[in-house]
């Protein structure tokens, strides 16, 4: 298909920033995902709730598995984005701090399918008639305005309105802030629309027809449809794959089972190595679906994050929902290496800088990983020096979420245990003890079970187990593995400031008595209880 898309914005007067943020994305078949969101103005920070929610469905629509309708895409992109907000500002503010306005339309085919929460309307203009096809979630208030009664990160649910409509040669999708539709009623709009066929032309336009001292940010999207292309089908159904040594699959021969698995297994294609995971066998007899529906979220993780920090996974040629392929990268992973050596400090600040840069760019996508550890870190040798990818991003989790003791128990921060929700200090404590295992052989609290109820005591200094390890790592590393999460880094960013200024990092952090020299902490600790039971003997000998 064909389309001409324009889109603009203008802040309200006196703002040189407006809270409306939108974004076009192509699609493989020339169509287009518009996105459209408004930052509430009550919210800690409107632009960056529709920031998060813009950047979310532009940068992962075109990545959702084939067998997913749209409508199934959309709605699982807004149920993670309103997760994320909400449960950011019940962990901030406790209360529903972080809200947006969404409209979200996908062009493509021979129609046009959307989702909107709030006021920002998507409207369609046919024939010099429109028609809107967004439902606003309002209400009047008693002075005759108008209340939001649903927005992204509003409620632990969110209220949404899914539509579909065919579309046609000459159609016009508008989508626009609701700014815009307070300055102008949808006939003149249309008027406008039908003159200019141009975003810039028509915000310009609307401000001069109805000039307003105060009116609000006001943005649109205007998509012209030149041609349409064909109908979309729901693709064919794939049976899951036989899996033996020699089988094909999607033209990749089965070598052998890797990682002890008998779902991930190395395969070669024109000469070429990968590796290939498939869904569980026992979703076969799962009719409730849930196994599928699992590992079709997992593969969607695993082939939407492409980027230097991952190994790179993509869908099959064939489209089947049972299998994802990834580079193979010949590298053993952290855990091994460990076995036979330990790193030094150079190396360790290495990892240490990767992972926050990781961290950092996962949380673009709203994403923490939740499972940092050896297991799940390639190290790779380039010369002198040495490079990490990080794995297992399939099973990645939205940044807030509760995810209890979910992970591996030696790598997970305290709080953790107690269902606390995943942020970036429970990271960096999983940072910190994979930093702290690379540098003295084993874990800062050692192997802790899936069954056992830790008791997280001071830990030693790195240096103890390892004496190339400078002081200031020592700080940095003991800062990291903190109980207290306040008493960590707070972000990604702090950290990487310790990592790159040594002379700060070393006063930054005051390991306890009983950790730095323990024989001296139980020599002041017993002169303290001496001298207070002989101030009690003296009391009770002088009384009467």
């Amino acid at each position: 298909m064909k389309l001409r898309i324009t889109s603009h914005g203008i802040p309200s007067p006196g703002h040189r920033e407006s809270e409306d943020v939108f974004a076009v994305a192509p699609l493989e078949d020339g169509g287009a995902l518009c996105v459209l969101a408004d930052g509430v103005g009550a919210a800690r920070d409107p632009r960056r709730c529709a920031e998060r929610v813009v950047r979310l469905f532009s940068g992962n629509f075109a990545a959702h598995p084939r067998d997913w309708s749209i409508r199934k895409t959309l709605e699982r992109l807004l149920e993670q984005a309103n997760k994320s907000l909400y449960a950011e500002g019940a962990y901030r503010d406790g209360t529903a701090s972080m809200q947006t306005t969404l409209a979200a339309a996908c062009i493509s085919g021979a129609r046009v399918c959307g989702i909107n929460v709030g006021d920002s309307p998507i409207l369609l203009l046919r024939d010099g008639v429109i028609r809107r096809l967004s439902r606003a979630h309002t209400r009047k208030d008693s002075e005759g305005g108008e209340t939001l009664t649903g927005a992204v990160g509003m409620g632990d649910a969110v209220p949404s309105h899914y539509f579909e409509e065919s579309i046609q040669e000459g159609d016009m999708l508008v989508i626009t802030s609701d700014g815009l539709t307070h300055l102008l009623d949808d006939d003149l709009l249309a008027k406008i629309v039908c003159r200019f066929r141009s975003a810039r032309s028509l915000l310009d336009e609307a401000v001069s027809r109805r000039p307003a001292p105060h009116f609000d940010d006001l943005s649109a999207i205007v998509a012209e449809v030149e041609e349409v292309g064909p109908e979309l089908d729901d693709g064919p159904t794939f049976p899951i794959p036989r899996l033996a040594k020699n089988e094909i699959v999607d033209g990749h021969r089965l070598l052998s089972r890797m990682s002890g698995s008998d779902r991930v297994w190395l395969a070669e294609k024109d000469g070429q190595r990968f590796v290939v995971k498939f869904v569980p066998q026992e979703a076969e007899t799962d009719d409730s679906g849930v196994i599928r529906a699992r590992f079709a979220h997992e593969a969607w993780n695993a082939c939407r994050f492409d980027s230097d920090f991952t190994v790179r996974a993509r869908r099959p040629e064939s489209g089947s929902p049972h299998y994802y392929i990834m580079d193979y990268i010949e590298a053993p992973s952290l855990r091994f290496v460990l076995r036979s050596r330990r790193f030094g400090a150079e190396e360790a600040v290495a990892l240490g800088r990767f992972l926050c840069h990781a961290g950092q760019w996962l949380l673009r996508h709203e994403m923490v990983h939740g499972d940092i550890k050896p297991d799940n870190l390639l190290a790779l040798r380039r010369g002198d020096d040495i490079e990490f990818k990080l794995l297992d991003l399939g099973l990645a989790l939205p940044v807030f979420t509760e995810a209890g003791a979910s992970g591996t128990p030696s790598y997970l921060a305290p709080e953790r245990f107690a269902g606390a929700a995943l942020t970036e200090r429970t990271e960096i404590f999983s940072i910190g003890a994979t930093l702290y295992e690379m540098l003295a052989a084993r874990p800062p609290h050692g192997r802790i079970e899936r069954f056992q109820k830790p008791a997280f005591k001071p830990v030693q200094r790195p240096s103890r187990a390892n004496p190339n390890v400078p002081p200031w790592l020592d700080a940095v590393i003991l800062k990291c593995l903190s109980t207290r999460q306040q008493a960590r880094f707070q972000t990604y960013s702090e950290l990487l400031f310790a990592l790159g200024h040594p002379e700060s990092a070393a006063t930054d952090f005051v390991e306890p008595l009983l950790t730095r020299n323990p024989l001296r902490f139980y020599q002041i600790a017993f002169w303290i209880l001496l001298l207070t039971t002989l101030l009690l003997l003296l009391k009770l000998f002088a009384s009467p």
